[in-house]
């Protein structure tokens, strides 16, 4: 039976030890790079991207929904790379090797003691 993982737990050597395989490292590398491709290549002009679309795929649109459309598409990729981050930042986060203490040490709560306190004893 499998137990669910504990925050309190330290990761075993073979969890903490094993390399992320090839294809895990590069869904994270297009995670990343997708969408900050797509805001460097995205152009300034709302013209433009009703230009590249009717090339792309033969629909044409009007001025403004290709500047809705602009905005959107930016809107998405920003959100996408703060996400990405975030991400990175809480795992990043926790592990707080740099929080613990000196020593390396983690707090951890003292075992139950056998003797019962003084006020329950009777």
């Amino acid at each position: 039976m499998n137990s669910p993982r504990c925050c309190c737990r330290e990761p075993a050597a073979a969890e903490e030890l094993r390399p992320p395989s090839p294809l895990r490292r590069f869904r994270h590398a297009t995670a990343w790079i997708v969408p900050g491709a797509i805001v460097v290549a995205m152009p300034k002009c709302p013209m433009c991207v009703a230009g590249y679309l009717a090339l792309a795929t033969g629909v044409g649109i009007s001025f403004s929904t290709a500047a809705y459309l602009r905005l959107l598409v930016l809107a998405l990729c920003l959100a996408a790379l703060a996400f990405l981050a975030a991400r990175r930042v809480a795992a990043l986060l926790s592990k707080r090797s740099w929080l613990q203490e000196p020593s390396g040490a983690r707090k951890t709560k003292p075992p139950p003691s056998p003797i019962p306190p003084a006020s329950l004893v009777d």
